[in-house]
């Protein structure tokens, strides 16, 4: 309800989540709602960057430290911006988007989506949150 307009039938977002639901069943759940969620939030206008820094340009790939600006939806360079600190492991499993990424990178990276989501809608999920707790264990 958050990502589309009223009798907005949007397709494509029922399609997408209907194979998420799919590849919950079949593969790593946690990785499939990473994809599902990055996929929505582009459809709809929210897209945030992944490679190299917002600011200065830098590829972003290997660095321990990162920084992600939630107005701009950008990741930055530690020192370029003074968005919330950024793990390598979440990081890693939003610019991948794959099978095989850490728990740990699956669980922060849907931390910061969760928040993310929040910040451009100012919609809770709290189904969301409940997931994550019980990710964390």
């Amino acid at each position: 309800n958050a990502l589309t307009f009223e009798d907005d039938a949007a397709p494509e977002l029922f399609a997408l989540c209907i194979k998420t639901l799919s590849d919950m069943c079949t593969a790593d759940e946690g990785a499939a709602l990473v994809r599902f969620l990055s996929k929505t939030l582009t459809l709809s206008g929210y897209g945030f960057s992944c490679g190299v820094c917002g600011v200065c340009g830098a590829p972003l790939a290997g660095k321990q430290k990162l920084r992600f600006d939630f107005d701009a939806g950008i990741f930055t360079c530690w020192d370029c911006s003074g968005g919330a600190g950024v793990s390598k492991s979440t990081y890693d499993c939003l610019s991948s988007q794959s099978n095989g990424v850490s728990p740990d990178g699956v669980l922060r990276a849907l931390r910061l989506l969760r928040e993310y989501l929040a910040v451009k809608t100012d919609a809770r999920l709290s189904a969301l949150s409940e997931y994550v707790r019980l990710l964390n264990g």
